[in-house]
């Protein structure tokens, strides 16, 4: 186990320069009423990229994580975290580049700080390690911790929670690979780190003919003496299953779900399982795909594994599969969330058209409003957020394969009322990048720009607001030495529109 303390990790991120925080402030363009059909655009640029994660804070704004493919280099990816407030304007961001390999899975806020769960590798020839970043609400990095795995394994389809004893549970799928790079299988597995990082226990299944565990989803029982792990294909003639593991990981009981009602069990065995939520102490919400027709199918059922209440929904647009990743609940709102049309066999780049679907129910899965969004391109659903307003916030990618032969995708994010109507109608382009570093900074703060984007002004301000230091002509490199100990805001002005970063000046 190698533990970076947060004085180590400033010094790397000051000396390597490779952590880049990145705000970007553009023009906002209201869509017409029209355009329901289609998401809100939160990322255009050169970046192939995706959005795993969403959560919102208490104050109302929402942290987003995710991972960009490296444009420059193939099969080189680096990680990045947004901050954007309850309006829709990204307020700060943060991009991970000490690594070959950093994917951001899942991000969770516990005691004013966020924890977020990444994939890593330092190199291309090492191996795969499990990450825990620990970052301010202003997306300061405080530290690092990082946990190796046996052989050679990457964690991947990250469902986690934050148990009663303040430990992160992870599951989800890992690859294996062979001491030649060869990827040699795929198993599940469980995990379980402590909120300091540290590695308490995990459980790897093993493949055996027909038995496979895949998890989709954990949740701690209500008596909190264990968790309940939702599993995929456990047989070959049983699809969705629960196995009662203790808090030490260890396996007690694997319940094979089942209903009275026949068409209810055959979709209990026949569909693909995702995201579990606990409605209350006695109902537990699951949804997925149902292959008959491409229905989605969600039901309920109690902690004794007996189920409560079932709901179909038949997707009128359907060609291929259904997927779907999502369901979230706040309070007495209760939303599902997935995708039609889905390739199978080119599951992020296909040159179909899918739609995104919200289903917002009830505590008896009552359909209280189905919305259909997409259908002029091929997306993808991540996240479903239920909101405390009431409504819910959807994150996407958007594949638009017209003239993109080099298969770039741009995150799609759109805010919902309560009722299901829209709240946000703008676009975000982001069509270039400015990086600071480093930051902290003690004498020179450098300046990496694309190379579109030119520079005509900086100003400095301190928090009160102060302009502390200005220039009109910039060459890369602006000396702050003469500046007081503390955080500043630079705004540059720029032949693309007004760009505003956060810093600190340190000794």
């Amino acid at each position: 186990m190698q533990y970076l303390s947060l004085k180590e990790m400033k010094m790397k991120i000051i000396e390597m320069k490779k952590i880049a925080m990145v705000s970007v402030i553009f023009f906002l363009t209201i869509f017409s009423a029209y355009s329901q059909n289609t998401f809100e655009l939160l990322v255009e640029n050169n970046y192939d990229e995706i959005v795993l994660d969403v959560i919102e804070l208490p104050d109302g704004n929402f942290i987003l994580v995710g991972t960009y493919e490296d444009p420059n280099q193939s099969d080189i990816y680096h990680g990045y975290i947004i901050k954007m407030n309850n309006t829709g304007n990204i307020i700060s961001s943060a991009y991970i580049n000490d690594y070959s390999y950093c994917m951001l899975h899942n991000v969770h806020f516990y005691n004013d700080e966020l924890y977020v769960i990444a994939t890593l590798r330092e190199n291309t020839d090492t191996n795969f390690v499990i990450g825990l970043f620990r970052f301010n609400t202003d997306l300061g990095l405080l530290d690092v911790n990082i946990n190796s795995l046996e052989g050679n394994k990457q964690i991947g389809f990250v469902n986690s929670i934050i148990d009663s004893d303040s430990n992160l549970v992870i599951c989800g799928i890992s690859n294996d690979y062979s001491v030649t790079g060869v990827n040699i299988g795929s198993n599940g597995y469980v995990y379980k780190m402590s909120i300091t990082g540290d590695s308490l226990s995990s459980k790897f299944f093993v493949r055996e003919a027909n038995l496979l565990k895949y998890p989709t989803g954990i949740i701690e029982k209500v008596d909190s003496t264990g968790y309940n792990l939702f599993i995929k294909y456990y047989t070959s003639t049983s699809n969705c299953s629960k196995i009662n593991l203790n808090k030490n990981l260890q396996e007690m009981s694997v319940i094979n779900l089942y209903s009275e009602i026949a068409e209810d069990n055959y979709a209990l065995h026949s569909s693909t399982h995702a995201t579990p939520i606990r409605i209350n102490d006695s109902s537990i919400l699951i949804s997925g795909r149902y292959p008959l027709n491409e229905t989605f199918f969600t039901f309920t059922m109690s902690e004794e594994d007996s189920i409560i209440s079932t709901a179909y929904i038949e997707n009128e647009n359907r060609i291929q599969w259904a997927n779907t990743y999502g369901n979230s609940i706040n309070g007495n709102n209760i939303y599902s969330g997935y995708t039609s049309n889905v390739s199978f066999s080119d599951f992020y780049f296909s040159h179909d058209t899918s739609h995104i679907h919200i289903v917002k129910f009830d505590e008896e899965l009552n359909i209280i409003w189905h919305k259909v969004l997409g259908g002029d391109a091929y997306y993808n659903l991540y996240r479903v957020l239920a909101c405390s307003d009431g409504g819910c916030l959807l994150v996407a990618n958007k594949f638009e394969y017209e003239d993109n032969p080099d298969k770039i995708r741009n995150v799609y994010i759109a805010k919902l009322s309560i009722d299901g109507d829209f709240l946000w109608k703008r676009e975000y382009p982001v069509s270039k990048m400015i990086s600071i570093f480093p930051n902290p900074v003690k004498n020179n703060l450098y300046l990496d720009l694309s190379k579109n984007v030119s520079i005509n002004e900086y100003k400095i301000f301190n928090q009160l607001g102060d302009l502390v230091l200005s220039g009109q002509h910039f060459s890369g490199t602006i000396n702050v030495d003469a500046l007081s100990v503390g955080t500043y805001i630079i705004q540059l002005s720029t032949n693309i529109g007004i760009v505003s970063e956060k810093f600190t000046k340190v000794k």
